[in-house]
């Protein structure tokens, strides 16, 4: 006897995390709302507060305000019901303080719990006041490794039964690419071989254990080091630091995801220095280019990287530098991990990812 057709799940999806932040959540959100829209088995109703257009200072202001005040308060909920839908999925760290229909909530890290130095106050003081609230209240949190999990039960008090772990995927633009000397040289005056080091310029992402990392490879001015990031916060030591290392350094600014392939492409390799990360889509969009990857061993990087990079302590340039080393002379061992990267890499798509959320979303509907 045929089984009937199961019915598509209603979501209501909030659009939140798209429109007021960048880097990996911004992208976490609109790769898996891209995935969830071409499958059947799952409809999305996406939500969002109108935006206002105002003087820039106080439109930010004003916007944060109607978002705590009424939007996370009783507008997404309201819109929800509204829609008719099943679920809601607040694919940030931002969500309804109640809601009447089952919430799925991905939480990306607590890193302002872990290291509240390295954040804004008001980053820390929403963590522990406010998300862990309403990661208590939710029927589902979904988190991208197993180490958030455990740092999500610990202290955000989430019942352990509650929390699904869903790796994150590799966007469609990182792949392969032939390296392009000329539009590097161009582009970004590159006139030399280089190691690359991608992540928002603040104290979390250790960039200047990359500079000291390649300053203790000891190729002199033979390999240079590209930053490739935007502005974040509290800085300083980096920019006052770095430029006395003594190695040639190139600062690149925000880049597109275009100039991103590009760039990995043409890279001896990867440097991930970071402290702590939730996921570290960089080292995921490396390997999708082939580009072989050395990576911190905190948190859940190792999760991430697998078999297909080279890990280190983050803390220690000698590691670093001899990690570099390795790779920028041993051509066969750069093949070795490039081939493993890919294979890592095509392990993780944004489909899989899509019916794995559907999954969840099956749980509480």
């Amino acid at each position: 006897m045929m089984r009937p057709a199961m019915r598509p799940v209603t979501v209501a999806y909030d659009l939140v995390p798209e429109q007021i932040t960048v880097g990996g959540i911004a992208r976490y959100a609109v790769e898996l709302r891209r995935a969830l829209t071409v499958r059947e088995d799952v409809r999305l109703v996406p939500v969002g507060p109108r935006a206002r257009r105002r003087h820039r200072s106080a439109h930010r202001w004003s916007q944060g305000l109607r978002r705590e005040g009424w939007y996370h308060t009783i507008g997404l909920d309201r819109a929800a019901r509204a829609a008719g839908v099943d679920v809601v999925h607040c694919p940030g760290a931002l969500a309804p303080e109640r809601s009447r229909l089952p919430l799925v909530l991905t939480v990306h890290d607590v890193l302002p719990l872990v290291h509240p130095a390295l954040f804004p106050r008001t980053t820390v003081a929403h963590q522990r006041l406010v998300l862990a609230r309403r990661a208590r209240r939710a029927a589902r949190v979904i988190v991208n490794t197993e180490h958030v999990r455990e740092e999500v039960v610990a202290l955000l008090d989430v019942e352990p039964e509650r929390v699904r772990v869903v790796p994150c995927g590799v966007a469609a633009p990182f792949r392969p690419a032939p390296p392009d000397p000329a539009w590097l040289r161009e582009r970004f005056g590159l006139d030399r071989p280089y190691v690359l080091a991608v992540g928002t310029l603040e104290p979390r992402k250790n960039l200047l254990g990359a500079v000291r990392g390649l300053r203790a490879a000891g190729l002199g001015d033979e390999v240079a080091l590209v930053v490739a990031g935007a502005q974040g916060w509290r800085n300083d030591v980096f920019e006052r630091q770095a430029p006395r290392a003594r190695v040639p350094l190139v600062m690149t600014g925000r880049v597109t995801d275009e100039e991103l392939v590009r760039l990995y492409s043409g890279a001896r390799c990867l440097v991930f220095p970071s402290l702590y990360e939730g996921y570290g889509l960089p080292l995921l969009e490396a390997m999708a280019c082939g580009c072989p990857v050395i990576s911190s061993d905190r948190c859940g990087l190792p999760e991430v990287v697998d078999d297909a990079g080279v890990l280190i302590d983050p803390l220690d340039p000698q590691t670093i530098g001899a990690a570099i080393r390795a790779l920028v002379g041993d051509e066969a061992r750069c093949a070795q991990l490039r081939e493993r990267a890919l294979a890592r890499a095509a392990q993780l798509s944004w489909e899989r990812v899509g019916a794995q959320t559907v999954d969840v979303y099956r749980e509480v509907a």
